[in-house]
């Protein structure tokens, strides 16, 4: 399979400088100038989370768990839903 292009924004100040994917919010890396912040966003290019299903394992080395993760991620979601709730009801 041949490598996807992907439409990346630039962002350089004189000292660091932002490399971001327009298609994909949240997916940006930084690098001391233009150069290392594009090799930092393309070596997050293949995530192994959508290579293949998940047999539970930890998507990284030394990661949490796939359930692990969903049950954490639901009660921090969870959490913030209390927390709104709260302040509208003060």
């Amino acid at each position: 399979m041949p490598p996807r292009r992907i439409a990346v924004c630039l962002e350089a100040t004189p000292k660091q400088a932002f490399a971001s994917a327009l298609d994909w919010p949240g997916w940006c890396r930084a690098g001391r100038d233009e150069d290392a912040a594009l090799k930092a966003l393309a070596s997050y290019a293949k995530p192994p989370v959508l290579s293949a299903p998940s047999g539970g394992s930890p998507v990284w080395p030394g990661g949490w768990t796939t359930r692990y993760a969903a049950r954490r991620i639901a009660w921090h979601v969870l959490e913030h839903a209390w927390e709104m709730q709260d302040r509208t009801q003060h």
